[in-house]
């Protein structure tokens, strides 16, 4: 009777250890208050397989839009590994949302080179290029700062940009501007409160 206690006891005492060592899906953060702003819009570009895409089109799903260009050495690269994570901690929910990159380097960024660009990234990336005209209109409206820099690199000459990512509701509102420190987590819960919202 006693080696039974002793082994029962044993017993729960590893499944305690075991249970406070497992990781948690739950990431105690605090969420940035989300809002409606009052810039940004509509804009129809072509898509890295040469056809035109309106975002109306894309009402329904949560959109994370951002704007640079296939031979940007860091914050690019930086913001799409981020945002590959957010759709592995979404799991179901990653359905609901779009991840849409612009490019600010139009001469150089057409479909074909795109398209090759974000086949690099595992997760589905809408890329949209233009004209010089249709992508200046587009970064005017969400305030995006680009100018092609003095500074060159074996891949050629670099372009400094905005590296915000524009948080955009089903309804096509405007509702977060994600800094690059902004965690993954964060992103996550904000696309969960903006799902809860219904």
């Amino acid at each position: 009777m006693r080696w039974c206690l002793v082994v029962l006891s044993l017993c729960v005492s590893c499944a305690e250890e075991q249970k406070q060592s497992e990781p948690t899906d739950v990431v105690a953060i605090e969420l940035p208050e989300l809002k409606k702003l009052d810039f940004g819009g509509d804009f129809v570009l072509t898509d890295q397989h040469g056809e035109r895409i309106h975002s109306k089109n894309l009402r329904g799903r949560i959109i994370f839009l951002f704007f640079g260009y296939t031979t940007c050495p860091d914050a690019c690269p930086t913001t799409l590994s981020k945002l590959s994570q957010v759709y592995e901690l979404l799991g179901d929910a990653e359905e609901r949302i779009q991840v849409v990159w612009v490019t600010v380097d139009p001469e150089r960024d057409t479909s074909d080179r795109t398209k090759a660009y974000l086949e690099y990234w595992p997760i589905p990336v809408i890329g949209l290029t233009g004209s010089r005209e249709e992508i200046d209109a587009v970064a005017a409206n969400y305030g995006v700062y680009h100018k092609r820099s003095e500074e060159e690199t074996e891949a050629g000459y670099l372009v400094d940009h905005t590296t915000l990512v524009y948080l955009i509701d089903g309804g096509g509102k405007l509702r977060y501007l994600s800094q690059p420190h902004d965690e993954p987590e964060v992103l996550v819960g904000l696309v969960r409160k903006i799902l809860a919202e219904g």
